[in-house]
């Protein structure tokens, strides 16, 4: 079966696309697995940098047009609106394993489950639920309207009554799935997110997340959920830190090692956290992955 772990970024973005990568690198080299990376604006030094490391870059255009947004999309939207359309811009892989370039592995074994649970239910991706998460009210309320125009955009892009079904259920977080080419989510996702892009005038970050969970949901299509430690989200909660300072673990029983370490948002750009081990010392340290070496 030949697999490709697939990411994207731009310039600004190659300082996590490069930990990302430093994290599978020996995994990667070990399995004979294949990296595709899509450029959405990368400079001569990264895509110099990436040649080096063997990954497939592919430069990919818009695969719908948004020529009726009010506000133009930048390249950067380009990461969602390719991203249903995977096995077209790499062709010729069996099995697709997506991370987002803010995303990095800390147990190789996570992406292992990955492949294993996309062979076995052709699609496979980690629901944002675990007991330790801090509930949506706490963390989309940045601002006080943050949740009614995020429920706006959600109904503009569905309709009311898919709106109220999507917020219901758990977020499926799209930023670490696993795929084989012939899986029929390819096309059930193209085509709910194909209709939501004409609802909207301006670029919908979420867009393609909800895409795929309506597809999931609305179409009834077979899919394997997997637990949380194979896509913490640390915006919904900080993991522990082991007492070695090495590992990063459940902030719950029975406290097991994170798998891939997914830094959302604002946390990303944050250097040191007060993290606490079992005994309840604190440690300051980074979340991050070290880089690629030159």
């Amino acid at each position: 079966m030949k697999i490709i772990i697939v990411s994207a970024a731009d310039a600004a973005f190659w300082p996590p696309l490069s930990e990302m990568l430093s994290s599978i690198e020996a995994g990667v080299k070990r399995e004979g697995i294949s990296v595709g990376i899509l450029d959405l604006g990368l400079s001569r030094a990264n895509i110099e940098r990436l040649s080096r490391y063997g990954a497939t870059i592919v430069s990919p255009g818009w695969d719908y047009s948004l020529n009726h947004f009010a506000i133009p999309a930048n390249d950067g939207f380009k990461a969602m609106t390719a991203r249903p359309h995977l096995p077209q811009h790499f062709p010729g892989y069996d099995l697709y394993v997506w991370l987002d370039a803010d995303c990095w592995v800390q147990d190789w074994n996570s992406v292992l489950t990955l492949i294993g649970a996309g062979k076995n239910s052709q699609f496979a991706i980690i629901p944002e639920e675990h007991p330790g998460y801090a509930p949506h009210s706490e963390w989309k309320n940045a601002r006080p309207d943050a949740w009614m125009l995020y429920y706006k955009n959600v109904r503009t892009c569905f309709g009311a009554n898919a709106a109220r079904d999507l917020l219901q259920r758990v977020t499926l977080n799209s930023g670490v799935f696993s795929a084989t080419a012939d899986a029929p989510h390819w096309s059930a996702w193209s085509r709910h997110l194909g209709a939501a892009l004409k609802q909207l005038d301006h670029a919908f970050y979420y867009v393609e997340q909800l895409a795929i969970a309506n597809a999931i949901f609305a179409d009834n299509l077979a899919v394997e959920l997997l637990p949380a430690k194979h896509n913490w989200a640390c915006h919904r909660r900080l993991p522990l830190i082991a007492e070695d300072e090495r590992r990063f673990i459940e902030p719950t029983p029975p406290y097991e090692d994170l798998g891939i370490i997914h830094l959302v948002g604002a946390v990303k750009h944050q250097k040191e956290f007060e993290l606490r081990d079992l005994r309840g010392t604190i440690h300051v340290s980074t979340l991050r992955h070290s880089p690629l070496t030159a």
